[in-house]
């Protein structure tokens, strides 16, 4: 309906759907900026989270391995895919046992095989470094980690 001024009246039904309509759509953008922010700090505590993994894995392995970066290069230990317990805790036993297989596999990757290995074999030809034996089998984090049987 229109007055003689040219503005529209507004009846109750109107008017209260359209405040209501705008009412839910503030908070619904209000919700998802939320809902952005939320994501955002989620997506940066994983971050640290996996960072602070990483490190205990490495500082794990830097007491029975030479160079703890070996873990992932030549153990087969993917970093950003480290094992889980069933309530999805880090698997220290699982990394232990990985590190285990890789000194088994290959003992001149170990503090004391380092020197054993150095010892053992002298210095190289060359003059450059030492000289180490070469591993006749190797271990990967499949093999430490497939169900016996």
């Amino acid at each position: 309906m229109v007055t003689d001024d040219a503005r529209p009246v507004e009846t109750d039904g109107q008017d209260r759907s359209g405040n209501e309509a705008a009412r839910y759509r503030r908070r619904l953008r209000d919700t998802e900026a939320e809902r952005d922010v939320l994501r955002d700090q989620l997506a940066a505590a994983r971050a640290r989270l996996s960072a602070i993994e990483r490190n205990a894995v490495r500082e794990l392995a830097g007491g029975s391995l030479t160079n703890p970066d070996d873990l992932g290069t030549l153990g087969g230990l993917d970093l950003d895919d480290l094992p889980r317990d069933e309530a999805g805790e880090l698997d220290t036993a699982a990394v232990q046992a990985g590190i285990d297989a890789l000194g088994k596999a290959r003992p001149e990757l170990t503090i004391t095989g380092a020197a054993r290995a150095t010892a053992r074999t002298g210095p190289s030809p060359t003059g450059q470094g030492t000289r180490l034996p070469i591993p006749t089998s190797t271990s990967s984090w499949s093999d430490v980690l497939r169900p016996a049987g």
